[in-house]
């Protein structure tokens, strides 16, 4: 079996390397273009903004057997039914990015944990109004994160904050209007896209703590772990089948620890 495996790593692993770089590729491409106005700031963002779209945690997220529950509705308060993509529904944890020039403080950012896919879809279905969809995603204790430059993975906890980002279309012409400029994009140099006729989809961001795993972890439950630039989600996570990455990945995590406080694991006994 770990013959097997090196043989597999041998001979597949630069297939495996141009995969998952032409797969980060295109999904940083796309949620970029897409969905460009996700990119938050702050606390301030929709604060006292009515928008056609609610979004709303039913209750503060929490630790079930094993995984943060989150438990959110999206209800469309206008008079006119929404359009709600199939790609539509984004949860990322907080990380801090670290920065080795001193004059520059480390940045918070965001690692996606639940809605990228590597199965794309452009569609939406009608919410009618009044109508709410109900979500109960469970999250993982760890995102697996990647460096295609460093050629490392490694696994990084849930901690510290979320930000749940839902979007929408106003109306059927909108989504039409997006849907044909993502189908366009696959037959269009790229040197002639920005000629393109572009149509995002509308977005509501809402925020949520990441409680603690158990007890006694005290202020480490909300400090972000570090990152490194250019560390981020793969997806598909076909790394996992390269050892060296994973054992680069370590050392990388063993660098950063004295940095970042870790907050316990939970026990079996605590779910």
């Amino acid at each position: 079996m770990r013959r097997c495996r090196r043989g597999f790593s041998r001979h597949f692993g630069p297939i495996i390397h141009v995969y998952a770089l032409l797969s980060v590729l295109l999904w940083s491409f796309c949620l970029s273009s897409a969905h460009s106005s996700a990119i938050v700031q702050g606390e301030q963002f929709q604060k006292n903004e009515l928008k056609p779209l609610e979004v709303r945690l039913v209750k503060p997220p929490e630790w079930v057997r094993g995984c943060l529950s989150v438990d959110l509705e999206r209800t469309n308060l206008s008079p006119h039914p929404l359009f709600i993509p199939d790609m539509g529904l984004y949860i990322s944890t907080s990380v801090t990015e670290e920065d080795n020039v001193p004059s520059i403080k480390d940045r918070e950012g965001w690692i996606n944990v639940f809605g990228a896919s590597d199965l794309w879809s452009w569609e939406a279905e009608p919410l009618a109004p009044g109508a709410t969809i109900h979500d109960e995603p469970c999250l993982y204790t760890e995102v697996a994160i990647v460096s295609l430059k460093r050629q490392t993975r490694r696994k990084i906890p849930l901690r510290g904050r979320l930000r749940i980002d839902a979007f929408y279309f106003l109306t059927r012409g909108d989504w039409q209007q997006n849907k044909a400029y993502h189908e366009a994009l696959l037959r269009t140099p790229p040197e002639q896209r920005n000629k393109l006729n572009r149509r995002d989809p509308q977005v509501v961001t809402i925020f949520g703590a990441i409680p603690c795993h158990e007890a006694g972890c005290g202020g480490a439950c909300g400090v972000p772990p570090l990152i490194l630039h250019g560390e981020n989600r793969v997806v598909p996570d076909v790394f996992y089948l390269q050892p060296d990455w994973e054992a680069r990945g370590k050392r990388v995590a063993d660098e950063l620890a004295h940095k970042s406080p870790a907050c316990p694991e939970p026990s079996p006994e605590s779910h």
